[in-house]
């Protein structure tokens, strides 16, 4: 038992810290991801004004618009495909168990 610590454990599970480091980090990377393919795909490649010209910023509005469309889709296809594999991994286990009942 420690003396600072009154011998308490940190609950088992994953640190939220970590988790929302982790998170900001991929959102992070996700908007440079959205800049630069927006950029590059619709701003002109001489800058005359400072602000976007109408055509620009509708065309980064629909690229915008369709890369997080692809994202979530993406993620609901990833989310469907880490629900079938735990499915799996438990039979198998359900399995294992069997067999080792016997």
């Amino acid at each position: 038992m420690s003396f600072f610590g009154g011998g308490q454990q940190k609950p088992a599970g994953p640190d939220p810290l970590f988790a929302a480091t982790t998170e900001m980090e991929m959102y992070t990377d996700l908007f440079n991801k959205i800049s630069s393919v927006c950029f590059k795909k619709c701003a002109a490649r001489k800058h005359k004004d400072e602000d976007l010209q109408l055509g620009e910023m509708s065309c980064v509005d629909r690229c915008v618009s369709k890369y997080l469309e692809a994202q979530e889709r993406v993620g609901v296809i990833l989310q469907k495909a880490n629900e079938q594999q735990a499915q799996q991994q438990q039979a198998m286990q359900d399995m294992q168990q069997a067999l080792n009942s016997r």
